[in-house]
C-alpha cells in the first residue's frame, strides 16, 4: 500500500475499511511507518503504541470478517494529546514530572473512541502541562510544523496539529483552555473544534483550568471533525459538569445549505 492512502480523509478511510477495500492493519502499518520516518524530524509523539496498535487493527479486521456490528471509526488510526489518561499507559502531560505516571483508569473520551472502533497509535507532544500557545517543550523536545519545520505548529496541542497535518494519523484529540485546539488547527491548516463547555466529558484528562478546559478534535476536514466530535460528545455520569442535552447529528448538519446561516464574530 502506498502513501496515497494517507491522503484519504478520516471518513473516507473509515468507509474503505468497512467496504474491505483495504484492511485496518494495512492502514495502521502505513501510519506507523510514516511516523517512524518522520518522528526524528517533526517530534510529534511522546509515546508510540506500535505493537498495541497492530494488535487492535487485527482485531478490527477480524470483527469485519466475522460480520460483527462495527462503529463509525472502526479500524481508523488516531492519536491523542499526551494528557488523556489510559489505564496502564504513561500520561506525561508534557512534563518530566509525570514521565512514569500511569493512571488506573481511562478518560471518557478515549473510552468513547474505543467503543467506536478507533485504533490509538500513541500520545502526542504538547506544551508542558498544556500551558503555552507555541508548542515548545524543554523536556521532550519541540514539535515542528510539517509545512515548514522552521515554524511553530502552535500549542498547546502541538503534536495533535502536526501529526494530523503530516498525515501520520487521520485525526487527533486535543484540549483547549485558551486556544490550544484552535491555534494548532490554524497554524497547521486543519479543522479544530472547541465545543461548548460541558458538551464533552473532561473525566480522565489532565486539568489546567477547571472552569475553562474543553476537549475537542483536530482533523483535515469539517466532516471528519463532525464525526469525531459526535463520538466524544454527550453525558457522562462520572463527570457532573458534562451536559445532559442530546447530542446533535453533526455530520448531518454538515450537509445543510449554507444559505441563511449566520456567523457571529467576536470583535473584541
Amino acid at each position: 500500500m502506498s502513501d496515497s492512502i494517507l491522503e484519504y480523509s478520516l471518513t473516507e478511510v473509515a468507509a474503505g475499511i468497512r467496504r474491505k477495500e483495504f484492511s485496518s492493519e494495512e492502514v495502521t502499518r502505513n501510519c506507523l511507518e510514516k511516523i517512524e520516518k518522520l518522528q526524528s524530524k517533526l517530534n510529534c509523539f511522546i509515546s508510540i503504541y506500535a505493537e498495541e496498535a497492530i494488535e487492535a487493527a487485527r482485531r478490527a479486521d477480524k470483527a469485519i470478517a466475522s460480520g460483527d456490528e462495527i462503529g463509525s471509526l472502526h479500524g481508523v488510526p488516531l492519536a491523542h494529546k499526551d494528557m488523556f489518561y489510559r489505564d496502564g499507559f504513561v500520561s506525561t502531560g508534557g512534563s518530566k514530572i509525570q514521565k512514569t505516571f500511569k493512571p488506573s483508569y481511562t478518560a471518557t473520551v478515549l473510552d468513547k473512541l474505543d467503543a467506536a472502533g478507533a485504533i490509538h497509535v500513541g500520545g502526542l507532544n504538547m506544551s508542558e502541562f498544556a500551558s503555552g500557545p507555541v508548542g515548545q517543550n524543554q523536556h521532550f523536545g519541540d514539535c515542528k510544523n510539517p509545512w515548514n519545520i522552521q515554524c511553530a505548529p502552535g500549542g498547546s496541542s502541538s503534536g495533535s496539529g502536526a501529526a494530523v497535518a503530516a498525515r501520520l494519523v487521520y485525526g487527533a484529540l486535543g484540549s483547549d483552555t485558551g486556544g490550544s485546539v484552535r491555534i494548532p488547527s490554524a497554524l497547521c491548516g486543519l479543522v479544530g473544534i472547541k465545543g461548548t463547555q460541558g458538551r464533552v466529558s473532561r473525566r480522565g484528562g489532565m486539568p489546567l483550568s477547571f472552569s475553562l478546559d474543553c476537549f475537542g478534535p483536530l482533523a483535515r476536514t469539517a466532516l471528519d471533525c463532525a464525526r469525531l466530535f459526535y463520538t466524544i460528545a454527550g453525558d457522562d455520569e462520572k463527570d457532573p459538569t458534562a451536559s445532559k442535552e442530546p447530542v446533535s447529528d453533526y455530520e448531518k448538519i454538515c450537509s445543510r445549505e449554507i444559505k441563511d446561516i449566520r456567523i457571529g464574530i467576536d470583535s473584541t
